[in-house]
């Protein structure tokens, strides 16, 4: 009869719950809804346009052509160039600078001769200028343009392996192989470090072409380089293994000039056809191309650049007047309708409504942060999800199936190999125990200085990390493709999360995390079937094409430790168990329901939420690439890799749905948030507060728990926000990266506890210390692969923390506290 009355109190919640959800799907889903006529009207002409128009820019002052152009910031550069007159070409040594919002260009400096024809690419703050023609003939010097204190400069950098009148280059910067700038002349191919150029000039593979190559047309895209162009036929190479391998050839007929990347995936072509000027785009992951027609009568393109707002056309000049420049600006890539604002709306309105709801069962702390020991193991299995499904990952699944393979799906089942430390080690622990922090198991276990170590850590880290990392990084994708702007993507994620987490506690997170967990499944399976309906191929030659392309490739068995191999994957996993027990979020968790068998079922259906909802999605990023090779002008060049999938939806998905499924993505976002504010709360009284003032009543302790969750979660917006406003964020990425690498340490003191018994407190000290320091050497003078950087701090705090309590006497308590010392079960077990 208890066990009946307490399923009965569990689920009274609950009704509200199924009762929201059926309101959601009648006003959303189905056809006889309130919006049903119109939420189910199909997507417009899926086909995007990508410029609104091309508009005259500020012309240069001389009728110049055949210059090297670029743009160094917001500013403009134009290079040497010839005119031509009755006694024939003029060679200039004008160098010219347009600054943004300028109307006239400006002449700061002069190049050592007249020169046209060069090559030009940025290189950091420097524009290279590369051969070309002199009066002298072709020219074989590279020269570097930059802004000094005393103005603009032109230095000599080096000399080409040989004069090169029109030559291409494209320039490859990565942290481990420098600086590496490629020139081609005909097939051959030469490379140079600039860095160092004193090391001089190798020649690559050359072009494997037959016959005559005319202008060959070189680009780098994500590290990768590219040469295209035309002998007999127009030709498509990418060099990669240290070799060129064919892809996908120009349409018949158009060859490709001037070419500029744009997006993550994309080249863009300007050329001659046999009906004009085109353009054309080539889409790297899909390995297929596009037409966008014609250019506009009058139009011309002599040089070509671009930027994240559009392209600048340099173009011929006409018998008077200085030389015309077009700016062809992006179009937005898409937009909502407001059948879909409303559907948001409504979405949050819920929320709202669930945080008033619960907030009327807090009655003290331990239902605030606990659930009352209350709440259905399955509801909380789905938060355990949720939580850890962020909009992050809830974009980068699809994303990383539709940029590479499923090598990452991978990730979920190697996770079932460590489930049973959870289930039959921290579980028991925690509950026999009556731990009710991550933190309070390491005063217990080692000294109360390390709890306030890791409390501190976690609370920081909580808050001025994950809470702003997971609003930031979905709020510029959320921007960028409905249209909302990033600002307010993270007021309404940290605002709508914070007031029904403060009102609410751990019950009102938990039952929106279902809420939302339910939303996001919905999403994914209404996204692969529009996928699917809009592909319309026989599945054999989907699943042959994806083959072909390797896009079901799952395990790497290499050795290599700098690669993600599958023994790299295996190691992290399998290190990974100590994120579980240092997380307040999993602890309260395992607290919240009501026996020891309830919170194992919950752990397990986690997983088994988890794995089966990754396979939607990567089978998702999978259809997308299937998609989009097969209707490539689809994709707009701006495209984000990481975006594709809200791409999709607002491009694709009918009126209506597409806001329940934006709804699902700020949902993923608001399911990490409102634990982060919750578990940072409980570990900031009970670690703190509590420890330090343990004669505060109840109803006090209960009021400064509301009060800490709506600071924390103010805090944590403001983090965002700052981020989101700063142009340069090296300092906040180079935070982050510290953070994490600083919390591998912390998990080795975990590892020590639970799985030691002769570890103490100085060992633990030591170990946390050795941790850190082997860390900063891996980080800093090794090619390791970031995955192991967890493993590696682990297990160098738990050795040197080991061997330090061998030398330093005195042992921690471990009675019930480690794997070899667990208490017998309770009675209600």
């Amino acid at each position: 009869m208890r066990g009946v009355m307490m399923t009965r109190g569990v689920f009274r919640g609950g009704r509200w719950f199924v009762l929201a959800m059926v309101v959601v799907s009648q006003v959303f889903i189905l056809p006889g809804g309130t919006y049903g006529q119109e939420s189910l009207q199909p997507a417009p002409n899926p086909r995007v346009e990508i410029f609104d128009d091309f508009v005259p820019h500020p012309a240069l002052p001389e009728p110049l052509q055949d210059g090297s152009a670029g743009k160094l910031g917001d500013r403009l550069i134009y290079a040497g160039g010839r005119t031509m007159s009755a006694a024939g070409p003029m060679m200039s040594r004008d160098v010219y600078v347009l600054a943004a919002g300028a109307d006239t260009w400006q002449q700061v400096a002069e190049l050592p001769s007249g020169l046209s024809g060069a090559a030009a690419i940025v290189w950091g703050s420097q524009l290279l200028i590369v051969g070309g023609m002199t009066e002298a003939g072709a020219s074989a010097e590279i020269l570097q343009l930059g802004e000094e204190e005393r103005g603009w400069n032109i230095h000599r950098l080096a000399s080409l392996p040989q004069p090169m009148m029109a030559p291409s280059v494209a320039l490859i910067e990565d942290a481990q192989r420098g600086s590496r700038l490629f020139a081609a002349a005909g097939a051959l191919i030469f490379e140079l470090d600039v860095k160092q150029p004193e090391a001089g000039w190798t020649q690559i593979q050359p072009l494997p072409l037959t016959g005559s190559v005319g202008h060959c047309q070189l680009l780098e895209l994500d590290g990768v380089l590219f040469a295209f162009g035309a002998t007999d036929m127009p030709f498509a190479l990418e060099y990669t293994e240290q070799r060129w391998q064919a892809i996908a050839s120009p349409p018949p007929g158009f060859q490709p000039e001037a070419a500029v990347h744009s997006g993550d995936a994309h080249l863009l072509f300007v050329g001659p056809s046999p009906t004009g000027q085109q353009i054309f785009t080539y889409h790297r992951l899909t390995d297929s191309w596009a037409r966008w027609g014609d250019l506009p009568d009058g139009v011309s393109a002599d040089r070509v650049l671009t930027d994240r707002n559009g392209l600048y056309l340099f173009g011929n000049p006409a018998a008077e007047g200085g030389a015309p420049i077009y700016r062809a600006l992006f179009s937005p890539s898409s937009t909502m309708h407001i059948a879909d604002y409303i559907a948001l709306l409504l979405y949050f309105g819920l929320m709202v409504v669930l945080g008033v709801f619960f907030a009327r069962r807090n009655k003290n702390t331990e239902t605030y942060f606990e659930g009352g020991r209350n709440v259905a193991w399955l509801a909380v299995g789905m938060s355990m999800f949720a939580t850890g499904a962020s909009s992050i990952s809830f974009m980068a699944m699809p994303a990383k199936a539709f940029a590479e393979n499923w090598k990452f799906f991978i990730v979920g089942p190697l996770q079932c190999l460590i489930l049973p430390i959870s289930l039959f080690i921290f579980i028991p622990i925690l509950r026999r125990e009556r731990i009710s922090t991550a933190y309070e198991y390491l005063e217990r276990r080692f000294s109360p200085g390390l709890r306030l170590l890791g409390a501190s850590f976690f609370a920081v880290s909580q808050v001025f990390v994950r809470i702003s990392v997971v609003m930031y990084l979905p709020a510029i994708a959320m921007e960028a493709f409905t249209g909302i702007d990033k600002f307010i993507c993270i007021l309404i994620m940290g605002g709508l999360a914070t007031l029904y987490t403060t009102m609410g506690g751990i019950e009102a997170v938990i039952w929106t995390d279902v809420l939302q967990g339910l939303v996001m499944i919905i999403a994914v399976m209404l996204s692969f079937g529009a996928v699917f309906y809009h592909l319309q191929v026989p599945v054999g030659e989907m699943w042959d094409t994806a083959q072909a392309y390797h896009k079901f490739h799952m395990i790497d068995w290499g050795l290599s430790f700098e690669e993600l191999t599958i023994w790299v994957m295996l190691v992290s996993m399998l290190f990974h168990q100590a994120v579980w027990c240092s997380d307040q979020n999993y602890v309260q968790r395992v607290h919240s329901v009501p026996t020891e068998r309830h919170a194992r079922k919950a752990a397990i259906s986690q997983l088994g939420i988890a794995i089966p909802l990754n396979v939607l999605f990567f089978g998702l990023g999978t259809m997308l690439f299937l998609l989009y090779r097969v209707h490539p002008d689809w994709l707009h060049v701006t495209t984000r890799n990481d975006a594709i999938f809200p791409y999709f939806v607002v491009q694709n998905i009918p009126i209506g749905l597409t806001g329940v499924i934006i709804a699902a993505l700020f949902a993923a976002s608001m399911s990490s948030l409102d634990s982060s504010i919750n578990s940072s709360a409980m570990v900031l009284i009970h670690d703190f507060y509590r420890r330090f003032k343990p004669e505060t009543s109840e109803s006090d302790t209960f009021r400064l728990a509301h009060k800490l969750s709506l600071i924390l979660g103010l805090l944590g917006t403001g983090a965002a926000l700052l981020i989101a406003s700063l142009d340069r964020k090296s300092a906040w990425d180079l935070f982050i990266e510290l953070s994490n690498l600083s919390a591998g340490s912390m998990l080795g003191i975990y590892t020590l506890g639970y799985f030691t018994k002769r570890a103490n407190a100085t060992g633990a000290w030591v170990g946390w210390v050795v941790g850190n320091v082997v860390l900063f050497f891996v980080w800093q003078y090794t090619s390791l692969n970031p995955w192991l950087f967890g493993p590696v701090g682990i297990s160098a705090c738990f050795v040197g923390g080991y061997l330090a309590s061998l030398v330093f006497k005195g042992a921690g308590e471990v009675r019930g506290l480690t794997a070899f010392t667990i208490s017998p079960p309770s009675s209600d077990a």
